[in-house]
């Protein structure tokens, strides 16, 4: 009895050593699995954005444009910044006139008051008009003529410029305007071109013409022309008025 009994237990002691290695092989097995398993989850995490190799999986253009400061192709900063970097250069400052170049400018303006004024003698209808036209060819052939004796000095024969071109172009369009009008409708054109002419003019000689002076005969010149276009600007302009005046009662 002693000897099956010991059997008995040596059996049972062999047993229970059975389960438990079987039990360390599945946990061994569970163990080799696990790994696997969390390989697999840091796989999900590189490719889900939340992992740390979130930026290795980023290699699309809009993730590239945005992480290299703008470089990228898919980056709008990139582009906005060149934009901003590019600089216009400033367009150069125009060259003062010269001596001659003034006179051309005075020799201009005259001879075109002068041609449209003796439009006006012969086609304007009222006295007031053609007062103002007569006291144009007056004033303005005095103007041509020490224009003109100042220019044969050879250091300031008239020379071109755009400023007198632009002056003709302006002045011929508006001769051609006018000689096509006849009683008030000429008076009335006349009278306006007189007022824009006379005020370009005067402007031209404050701020271009008389800052680029530099002989004093020329400067003489330009102070004598000033004074009598303000007296002809402000002239044009009470007629202008009274013209619209006249024009606004004939309506009513």
């Amino acid at each position: 009895m002693r000897i099956f009994t010991s059997l008995s237990i040596l059996a049972i002691g062999l047993s229970v050593a059975g389960c438990g290695d079987n039990h360390g092989a599945n946990d061994a097995t569970g163990q080799s699995a696990s790994p696997q398993g969390g390989q697999s989850t840091q796989g999900g995490q590189s490719s889900g954005g939340g992992g740390p190799f979130h930026g290795a999986s980023d290699t699309t253009p809009e993730h590239t444009g945005t992480r290299d400061g703008g470089s990228g192709p898919g980056s709008s900063l990139g582009a906005d910044s060149g934009a901003s970097m590019t600089s216009t250069s400033p367009a150069p400052a125009s060259e003062p006139l010269t001596d001659g170049q003034i006179l051309e400018v005075v020799r201009t303006a005259s001879t075109v008051e002068i041609e449209q004024a003796k439009i006006a003698q012969s086609k304007a209808r009222t006295a007031t008009v053609k007062a103002f036209a007569a006291m144009m060819v007056k004033d303005h052939g005095a103007a041509n003529a020490k224009t003109e004796a100042l220019a044969k000095k050879g250091s300031h024969e008239a020379k071109p410029s755009t400023l007198s071109t632009t002056l003709a172009l302006d002045a011929k369009q508006a001769t051609s305007e006018m000689s096509s009008l006849t009683g008030g409708a000429f008076d009335r054109a006349y009278v306006d071109a007189q007022v824009k002419e006379h005020q370009a003019v005067l402007d031209a000689i404050e701020t271009k013409l008389g800052p680029a002076a530099e002989a004093p005969e020329v400067k003489t010149l330009l102070d004598s022309v000033r004074s009598r276009v303000a007296h002809h600007l402000t002239e044009a302009k009470s007629m202008q008025a009274k013209l619209s005046k006249a024009t606004t009662t004939s309506t009513r």
